[in-house]
């Protein structure tokens, strides 16, 4: 009698909750980046469900790169090829990757796309809504995706939430966590970002 042998594999889910030019204006004066706040207490132990990486172009829409320039900090661009931007000149030194009560300025913002991470902004957004991004980005940073950065954005038009990758835009009208972590997943550290290595 011939004897078929199985073998076991365990899967170990990891927990997881030709670009135009852009004009570039001179500032009166050189804009602070504002403070950065700790999120409100969330839970770093609450449980995600496994997500699976998707397919990049699944998710969110594809945006005309920009050039990546360092101008300086008394400079502001007058225009980008997508709003919020998610690519072109910006300011030498990046945001903290954290979240922030305030506005931070897209010159800035723009860098720590370059960088590879994520950025998440919002407007008009319920305050249980609010609250609950809030944490899903606090979980997620202290876990699986260290380079989130939150803060409000008041221009932001046609939508409640935007999440924003180098050379990638996805805006929602509510909150939906699903959608928000699979564009991360897709687009973390992803090959369009110039710099993705760097923190």
């Amino acid at each position: 009698m011939r004897f078929l042998s199985a073998t076991l594999f365990v899967l170990s889910a990891a927990s997881c909750a030709a670009p135009p030019s852009a004009v570039v204006l001179p500032s009166a004066s050189p804009s602070a980046t504002p403070a950065i706040t700790a999120s409100p207490a969330a839970s770093a132990t609450t449980p995600l469900a496994v997500f699976p990486s998707a397919d990049p172009a699944s998710l969110g829409t594809k945006q005309t790169i920009q050039r990546a320039l360092h101008i300086p900090a008394d400079q502001r661009v007058a225009s980008y090829s997508s709003d919020p931007p998610t690519s072109g000149p910006h300011h030498e030194r990046p945001a903290t990757w954290s979240i922030s009560d305030a506005p931070i300025p897209n010159e800035v913002f723009v860098h720590n796309l370059e960088h590879g991470g994520i950025v998440l902004v919002y407007n008009d957004l319920d305050p249980a809504d609010v609250t609950r991004l809030r944490g899903l980005v606090t979980v997620l940073q202290r876990s699986t995706h260290p380079k989130l950065l939150l803060f409000p954005y008041q221009t932001l038009k046609e939508a409640k939430i935007a999440v924003l990758a180098w050379g990638w835009l996805l805006k929602l009208p509510e909150y939906d966590p699903a959608k928000i972590r699979g564009f991360i997943e897709a687009h973390y550290e992803g090959p369009d970002a110039p710099e993705r290595s760097v923190p």
